[in-house]
């Protein structure tokens, strides 16, 4: 799953972070040969599988299905992620023998906290909607909202992603005003 958020973030076989796709699991998975296969933009797990397969390609350009295929891999994780609109999809391979017995699939949503090296940040924009409040004793106002993009390489479809932000606003003298949840 680790991996199905980060290339939400950079579709690449390397990771946001700049390491290598492998670099993303435990020890124990050191000095094992491995795979992975990557899709964005499907929507159904059926549909990946089948464009993984990759039947009206050429042998040479069957590199997921050697993957799904290959005898040098007897473990294999999914994961897929949604972000921003649009689905993402990866399969691990590893000559590791895994558990025998099958994962349930775990449906729910988490939050991923992902390392993005500086290298694949190409540039960051941050903008306010309103650059100045002014009130009077007894108004309510709504506070400016802070929204930001960072454009990282390989991001797909579009070469930003939308950072939230903790819009922590204080205020210098609560004598005089207050700031209220909604």
């Amino acid at each position: 799953m680790k991996r199905a958020a980060e290339i939400a973030v950079s579709f690449n076989h390397t990771r946001p972070n700049g390491k290598d796709p492998w670099s993303a699991y435990s020890k124990i998975y050191q000095n094992t040969y491995m795979g992975e296969n990557i899709a964005a933009g499907i929507l159904t797990a059926q549909d990946v599988f089948e464009m993984w397969k990759e039947d009206n390609e050429d042998y040479d350009g069957q590199g997921h299905r050697r993957n799904m295929l290959s005898s040098d891999f007897c473990s294999v994780g999914i994961g897929h992620a949604y972000y921003d609109g649009y689905d993402y999809w990866v399969q691990e391979f590893s000559s590791k023998i895994g558990s025998s017995k099958e994962t349930k699939a775990k449906d729910f949503k988490t939050q991923v906290q992902i390392e993005i090296s500086d290298k694949k940040i190409q540039k960051q924009n941050i903008s306010v909607n309103k650059k100045q409040c002014e009130m009077f004793c007894g108004d309510l106002i709504t506070l400016p909202v802070i929204s930001s993009k960072i454009y990282v390489e390989d991001h797909w479809p579009q070469d930003y992603i939308s950072v939230s932000e903790d819009d922590a606003w204080d205020i210098e003298n609560e004598n005089i005003a207050e700031i209220q949840e909604k």
